[in-house]
């Protein structure tokens, strides 16, 4: 899953995982998950305080880090493209 073109945030505080639909009962976690972003930007990870990232640095995890179930980009105009895998 993620974006299938660079996507750029239209509002502060956008939760770029809101794949939930309503006949779900679980949310979508991921095992596998990268980010990257065009701009600077401060991002929350699984509801952290803000992580500030300059222009082009990304975040990544695997298997063996914590899931992702929650990733906010806390300003808006930020370009950026993800991707994510359940495995």
């Amino acid at each position: 899953m993620g974006t299938a073109k660079i996507e750029t945030t239209e509002k502060e505080n956008t939760e770029i995982l809101s794949l939930r639909n309503d006949k779900w009962t679980y949310d979508y976690v991921f095992t596998h998950f990268y980010f990257d972003n065009k701009d600077e930007c401060r991002v929350k990870i699984n509801g952290s305080e803000p992580i500030y990232l300059e222009a082009g640095d990304g975040f990544q995890t695997d298997y063996y880090n914590t899931p992702i179930h929650s990733f906010i980009i806390v300003e808006s105009g930020v370009s950026y493209k993800w991707s994510g895998d359940r495995k």
